[in-house]
């Protein structure tokens, strides 16, 4: 790699060098019943013959869709401890803690998940169910149901009596609200990238960019930021050579922006 004789300075306004007009919107990051406030019990909001944007058949095998749901979690600041594993359960596949700003710790959600997206049928009483004696085996508060497809009524009317006896609570999230999630803010877009990558070449042409460095080596690694339109809420990207990005993702976290970034190229490829 050559060597790079200055680093271009970065204006005081990058929201507006990144083509956000307006003022930054501080976001911070969301708890997760805040931003999980929209969970529409498992119903689906649009009709079926609606055309998603992002592909959840992308993900190939039910263990990786497990650990797609972590990782979205861990996104919105949830502790994890018990991660997914292969082979027996125990009736759960994901334990996850609200973060809190006080105390030892969150509300503890025994998380399900369901990947029936290549046969597109829906989650049933006889897929999974809420089993109340699980929630005192694994020293949970209530449940949490992802699925790639949707559910029956059946299913979710069951779970919501179980919840009713319990007094605890019960979160559904079908393929509508997951990508309703994953498209509602610029740092989920390197998840998408992640799991869903055809997905995010449709979304994004991140090669067709023009590269917004002054002093960018060709031999250099190149990185994608997402930040988001104080305007419209839409998400846009910019491409940054090795040379700056660490200076814009410096400014983009003082500034409060809500962003997401990853490493489209590395330099050992080119």
């Amino acid at each position: 790699m050559g060597v790079l004789q200055a680093r271009p300075s970065i204006p005081r306004s990058l929201c507006t060098t990144m083509g956000i007009r307006g003022t930054c919107q501080i976001r911070n990051r969301p708890s997760l019943t805040g931003i999980f406030a929209y969970s529409n019990h498992g119903r689906d909001p649009t009709p079926k013959d609606v055309n998603m944007v992002i592909d959840l058949k992308e993900i190939p095998y039910h263990h990786a869709f497990e650990n797609f749901c972590m990782h979205l979690l861990e996104e919105h600041g949830a502790h994890i401890p018990v991660r997914p594993a292969i082979g027996p359960d125990g009736g759960r596949d994901i334990i996850c803690e609200e973060p809190i700003q006080f105390g030892s710790r969150g509300y503890r959600w025994l998380v399900s998940c369901k990947h029936y997206a290549y046969s597109g049928r829906p989650v049933g009483v006889r897929d999974d169910a809420a089993i109340a004696n699980k929630l005192a085996e694994h020293d949970c508060n209530g449940f949490m149901f992802f699925c790639s497809t949707s559910y029956t009524e059946g299913f979710v009317t069951s779970v919501n009596n179980i919840c009713n006896n319990k007094q605890s609570q019960s979160k559904f999230f079908n393929c509508y609200d997951i990508e309703r999630i994953l498209l509602s803010s610029p740092k989920f877009y390197p998840l998408i990238r992640q799991y869903f990558p055809n997905s995010h070449n449709r979304l994004t042409r991140l090669f067709d960019k023009e590269i917004c460095c002054l002093y960018y080596d060709p031999r250099c690694a190149l990185y994608a930021v997402y930040t988001q339109n104080s305007n419209d809420q839409s998400v846009g990207y910019k491409v940054y050579g090795e040379c700056c990005i660490d200076d814009v993702i410096e400014h983009l976290r003082e500034s409060g922006c809500a962003y997401g970034y990853c490493k489209i190229r590395s330099a050992s490829q080119y």
